[in-house]
């Protein structure tokens, strides 16, 4: 508690219990910190209620960078975020190769090597030794058309065409076989030049039939078939690419 005289009497107080406990005289002001008002003390000791504010307060302070004012233990460190989501924008291009590293290794004596050994299996069979007793064994059945590329050659086989076919297609048959019941114009495709070719013409029944040569023919006639039935004609031509050219014909013969 602080009594002060001059040049205002006055009591300061720090508790209530401190301020009920002391009797000054009357007019004297009284302050209490712990309410924080004040009042006047008259002749019958009666407090003025709701007193006049006191005084402001000292200055505070301001604290000073770097100083510790909390003597507390750290804090735990916070727990880890959830992982972030993948990304959905897909990288930049790759660069280009460079592939000079792979044509330098061209080079490298291992590949030249094994580009220069011999790659069959030890037990292929060369060329060379394939006997022509072993090709033939292999070849079984009939050959029903055979070329030569570049023309020129003679073709072998012989392709049978349904009675009274008039498309005989020599460019891909070559020979053919047919049988003809009424009178019939034949047409062709031409094969390559100096390639020979063959129609032979079976008969049927008794009644001659009348062969017309048309397009991609050159024959000397038409083929009467004669009223013999079962009897054979072979009218052969030969090529010059552009049309086949009757080499010749035979007379009827037994089929």
């Amino acid at each position: 508690m602080t009594i002060s005289v001059h040049p205002h009497p006055q009591i300061m107080c720090d508790t209530i219990a401190e301020r009920d406990s002391i009797s000054p005289r009357s007019g004297i002001r009284v302050f209490c910190r712990e309410t924080g008002s004040s009042f006047i003390f008259d002749a019958t000791w009666k407090a003025a209620s709701g007193g006049e504010q006191g005084p402001p307060g000292d200055d505070g302070y301001t604290p000073i960078k770097g100083v510790d004012y909390f003597d507390g233990d750290p804090g735990a460190p916070g727990s880890p975020g959830p992982p972030g989501a993948d990304s959905t924008v897909p990288g930049p291009p790759g660069s280009d190769a460079d592939v000079t590293g792979h044509e330098a290794a061209y080079d490298h004596p291992a590949v030249v090597s094994h580009a220069g050994s011999t790659h069959a299996p030890a037990t292929a069979q060369a060329n060379a030794d394939i006997t022509k007793a072993e090709i033939e064994a292999k070849l079984t059945g009939e050959i029903v058309s055979h070329s030569h590329a570049g023309g020129g050659g003679q073709p072998v086989g012989m392709t049978v065409l349904a009675n009274d076919t008039t498309a005989v297609a020599l460019a891909t048959y070559f020979n053919v076989k047919l049988t003809v019941t009424a009178a019939r114009t034949l047409t062709t495709t031409v094969p390559p030049a100096g390639t020979r070719c063959a129609v032979v013409v079976l008969t049927s029944g008794t009644t001659s039939r009348v062969i017309t040569f048309g397009t991609g023919f050159k024959a000397v006639t038409t083929l009467a078939t004669g009223t013999t039935s079962g009897r054979v004609f072979v009218v052969n031509f030969i090529s010059d690419g552009t049309n086949l050219y009757e080499a010749g014909r035979t007379a009827a013969m037994v089929a």
